[in-house]
């Protein structure tokens, strides 16, 4: 995870060209925010959400990205690496069942797991 192109990304979504900026618009103390930048820290789930957010991207999956990245054993490590893939597995399949027509959705929504339709319905 760079943290880096997250922060300027952010910047560049929201059209600011300070961080000091962001780091008002986003409620993060201007201080954190150069300590991410130096690398000194990582952001929190509170502030990998608001960057997240900021750049159009999912939370789970940048906070999970940043804690593979500061992961201090293998086990941990891939822990995340797994859990992001099976979340972007998730969101593929996610995505292609909103594209189907609804007929076909309730269809494969039955054969997969009846209890869904129910709360599907509900």
């Amino acid at each position: 995870m760079d943290i880096n192109k997250l922060i300027d990304d952010a910047k560049s979504a929201l059209g600011i060209e300070t961080d000091y900026a962001l780091a008002k618009i986003l409620g993060l103390d201007n201080k954190r925010l150069y300590d991410y930048r130096k690398g000194h820290r990582q952001p929190d789930a509170y502030a990998a959400t608001r960057l997240a957010l900021a750049v159009g991207r999912d939370p789970l999956a940048v906070i999970a990205e940043i804690e593979a990245a500061v992961a201090k054993t293998e086990p941990r490590r891939s822990f995340w690496r797994d859990f992001l893939s099976s979340a972007a597995k998730s969101t593929e399949r996610a995505a292609t069942v909103l594209l189907m027509p609804i007929g076909t959705w309730l269809a494969v929504a039955v054969a997969a797991d009846a209890t869904r339709i129910q709360c599907i319905l509900c």
